[in-house]
């Protein structure tokens, strides 16, 4: 069977339970089985257009049909457009800055919420002064703690930039969802010391998502406070400001790193050919960080050979 062509008005119908069944009644809760059903039968360009009617009904007059679609849009997110989402929060603000009706699996206080944490799961580099200001003042009534386990999968050098800035020890939800062991250790330190019982939920999320065998007793000691190889740049050729902490917010492995102080200094580390693993560090200067906050690792290619020359 060919599945029906998803315009507004078809997606509309089914949100409000007045459309289909493409399951069978008896066996679906709400409408939005009857959206997945007929999600399923789309091919990539149908899921596309799909999502692009979910972003017109968020302005929709009827709050269930809003809290539809923002719930839809949750599940569709390969093929959700960020920026159209964005816009239709930027239009409708009003509208969805309410409770959520009429659907189970509507939790978050608002349908706000519910849209913010679509963008934050779709996120692209471009959208970080917008997220950055979310995670100063979350919208909607979505905690920093739900962006933050969006985000960290997505953009983890947004969150590795500043983390004293949004997050402290309660957030492991946030630590456990960064992709890489190194991002997860950075975090760490950037917050250390973490409480015995954070350290256990560490340890269950650890056993759940499988992590590979030795990155869990590395992590616990950087959540301890007490790491210390490789929790600083080597060999800089400039003194480190005295006391507190440096993490790692992006690297390449086996290439480079870059470091940032919890004082804001930046330090560009580079691994030096040859047998021995030595490394050769510097600290950026403003100009220089600028440039990587706008342009991003690309920037700090040229800057890697120079400091591998010295």
């Amino acid at each position: 069977m060919t599945a029906p062509e998803p315009t507004v008005e078809r997606v509309r119908v089914c949100l409000l339970g007045r459309g289909g069944p493409y399951a069978h009644a008896r066996d679906a809760v709400d409408a939005l089985d009857n959206l997945a059903e007929w999600r399923a039968q789309l091919d990539d360009d149908g899921r596309r257009r799909m999502a692009s009617a979910l972003c017109e009904l968020l302005g929709d007059t009827d709050v269930v049909v809003r809290t539809g679609a923002t719930l839809g849009l949750s599940s569709l997110t390969a093929a959700v457009d960020p920026d159209t989402v964005l816009a239709a929060i930027t239009q409708h603000g009003g509208l969805l800055d309410q409770p959520p009706q009429g659907f189970a699996a509507a939790w978050k206080p608002t349908i706000l919420a519910e849209a913010a944490l679509v963008v934050a799961a779709t996120a692209l580099p471009h959208h970080a002064p917008v997220l950055e200001a979310w995670l100063d003042a979350p919208p909607g009534g979505v905690t920093r703690d739900q962006l933050g386990a969006e985000l960290a999968p997505r953009l983890p050098i947004l969150l590795l930039w500043e983390p004293r800035r949004w997050f402290d020890t309660r957030h492991t939800g946030v630590l456990v969802r960064f992709p890489h062991h190194w991002q997860r250790r950075s975090f760490a330190l950037a917050l250390a010391p973490w409480s015995i019982t954070a350290e256990e939920r560490v340890r269950i999320a650890a056993r759940t998502l499988g992590w590979a065998d030795g990155d869990l007793a590395p992590l616990l000691e950087a959540m301890s406070g007490r790491y210390v190889p490789g929790s600083r740049p080597e060999g800089l050729s400039a003194p480190s400001p005295s006391g507190g902490r440096w993490w790692i917010v992006d690297e390449t492995p086996y290439d480079w790193s870059l470091w940032r102080h919890e004082h804001g200094s930046v330090a560009l580390e580079v691994l030096l050919p040859g047998w021995g693993v030595t490394c050769r560090s510097r600290l950026l200067n403003d100009n220089e960080v600028a440039t990587y906050r706008s342009a991003g690792a690309t920037s700090l290619a040229d800057l890697v050979e120079e400091l591998r020359r010295a």
